[in-house]
């Protein structure tokens, strides 16, 4: 009996055994070495400044974590050693009054004094997954090579803006630059090289040591040195150090669209205030939210395109995307002027609900607009030079005007120009009026006039009016004077400083079609007059 209950209990704890070798593999264990008061690691701005000073000769092989803190953070301080004693880091921390050095509140220093910032939340746990994220990024080579179909594969996985270039001769000095950018810069942008000129030829890279920068979520490509240049030898191309590699990096790879993660929440380039902030939040589990996913790359994708050609329409290639190049090119050549988008003005960040479920709850809160399905997409900051939407605290696109019936290429293509119009509304509407009496020396009174607009009965709308700081305005349809209620409210209360932007809810085909006025209150000067048209349209649940 006594050797039956033995046997069971070594069962038992190699059960345990096995199941805690299982979990060891998913999860960082606290160590309780970590504990060790010698562990404690604190920095004065002299101890910063050696550390990130070490050059490659260094012998140095200690990786640290310096993290700035304040008052009464202490717990998090021994979390994080706790996490990470397993993985070859010290982690140091230094009060914020006693470096004036221009760090993130965290920075990762590899033993060659190369920063990195981090850019997550502060917790252990995201901090952790970021460092194995980064240790398989720069635990090897800082470029990978494409040999052949698999790495061609793996490099167009690669969403984020990438590099590649063409380097046949592996000796040359050139590419020695090429590889020390590709180290200042790890983990990001992710370095590509190809030696073959056929593989070459895939990528568009037909000169020896030309590069490209690819963001693929806009299918834009941007070359170094660039296409206009004159033919490349291989001299000049030997004369490019790596500074100017990473000079041009900068200058170029910023996103239009984000998708906000727990290891990019506070990253500056999400955050410029000098951007229009527009904001897309849906589940791409879901239909709706993955279609309108879809929808918006694709916008983003045809502005770039759009742009693209219209500054350079030699630059249409022989691809598969020669029906959106077609629809493009006819949009331009018609005899409508054409308002381009400058990309560069704008941010876009795609909130998951999978990822941020409170969102949902928030967007409510602060804005009190409804979701179509759990999507919304708005306008929630402008740049203090913005005219249209200054003093606004949010715009939102309404998504019941979009056709959902069905999901074709000819439906997605309206859908796209709904969505790329409403964008450039909201971000480059100027002083519209101011073209129309400066020939006659008459002042200009209306700042932002309004412009026609069709909705889908029952969907909400915006009609945008504004004049003057000084004066007030107010609306008429069909010549009778609006009331303010329940259902028509201005977008400013008060309508300070000029902006008498009316708000719209549950569109009324029999209350709400026909010609609107925006008026100067107590002149009889108005707007233009637009049509508002209320489409009586069954949509089916996407």
């Amino acid at each position: 009996m006594e050797v039956y209950k033995f046997v069971l209990v070594i069962l038992i704890i190699c059960s345990s055994v096995r199941a805690d070798n299982i979990l060891d593999l998913i999860e960082t264990r606290p160590s309780l070495a970590a504990s060790d008061q010698s562990m404690i690691c604190q920095l004065n701005e002299n101890d910063v400044k050696s550390l990130l000073t070490l050059s490659e000769q260094s012998t140095n092989t200690q990786k640290y974590i310096l993290i700035k803190t304040d008052e009464n953070e202490d717990s998090f301080i021994n979390n994080v050693r706790s996490q990470l004693s397993g993985l070859d880091y010290r982690v140091c921390s230094f009060k914020l009054s006693q470096v004036s050095l221009a760090l993130t509140n965290i920075t990762i220093v590899n033993n060659d004094g190369h920063a990195i910032p981090y850019y997550g939340r502060r917790d252990p746990s995201t901090l952790v997954r970021f460092l194995a994220h980064l240790e398989q990024r720069i635990s090897k080579s800082p470029y990978q090579t494409i040999k052949g179909k698999l790495d061609k594969k793996a490099y167009e996985h690669v969403l984020e803006p990438k590099i590649i270039a063409y380097y046949p001769d592996v000796t040359a000095p050139a590419f020695a630059q090429f590889q020390q950018a590709a180290k200042l810069m790890a983990p990001s942008p992710p370095f590509f090289v190809v030696h073959d000129p056929q593989l070459a030829a895939k990528f568009r890279l037909n000169q020896p040591g030309q590069m490209s920068l690819v963001r693929r979520l806009e299918k834009s490509q941007i070359f170094f040195p660039p296409l206009s240049s004159s033919v490349m030898s291989l001299e000049p191309t030997q004369a490019i150090m790596a500074q100017d590699i990473i000079n041009w990096i900068q200058e170029n790879r910023g996103l239009v669209m984000h998708e906000l993660k727990d290891t990019n929440l506070y990253n500056p380039e999400i955050h410029d205030p000098n951007k229009y902030q527009l904001v897309a939040v849906g589940d791409k589990s879901s239909p709706l939210g993955l279609y309108f996913f879809k929808i918006l790359t694709k916008t983003i994708q045809n502005i770039s395109r759009e742009n693209e050609i219209w500054l350079n329409p030699s630059s249409i290639s022989d691809d598969n995307d020669d029906e959106q190049n077609s629809d493009i090119q006819n949009h331009i050549q018609s005899d409508e002027p054409v308002d381009l988008i400058r990309l560069d003005d704008i941010k876009i960040v795609w909130i998951d609900l999978q990822q941020f479920p409170s969102t949902a709850l928030n967007l409510q809160k602060l804005y009190q607009i409804e979701p179509v399905q759990n999507v919304w997409f708005g306008l929630i900051h402008s740049p203090s030079t913005a005219i249209a939407t200054q003093g606004l605290d949010s715009v939102w696109f309404d998504l019941n005007g979009l056709n959902l019936t069905r999901s074709d290429r000819r439906t997605d293509q309206e859908n796209i120009w709904l969505v790329r119009n409403w964008i450039l509304t909201v971000t480059d509407r100027e002083m519209k009026s101011a073209t129309n009496d400066s020939s006659t020396g008459a002042p200009i009174t209306f700042v932002l006039e309004p412009e026609p607009i069709s909705v889908r009965q029952g969907g909400n709308f915006l009609l945008e009016c504004r004049v003057l700081p000084h004066l007030k305005c107010s609306w008429m349809k069909d010549s009778q004077s609006i009331v303010v209620d329940s259902r028509y409210r201005y977008a400013i209360s008060g309508r300070d400083g000029g902006d008498c932007s009316l708000m719209i809810q549950g569109a009324r085909i029999d209350e709400d079609q026909g010609e609107w006025t925006c008026l100067v209150d107590g002149t009889n000067e108005t707007s233009l007059p637009i049509l508002v048209n209320v489409r009586y349209d069954t949509k089916t649940e996407f």
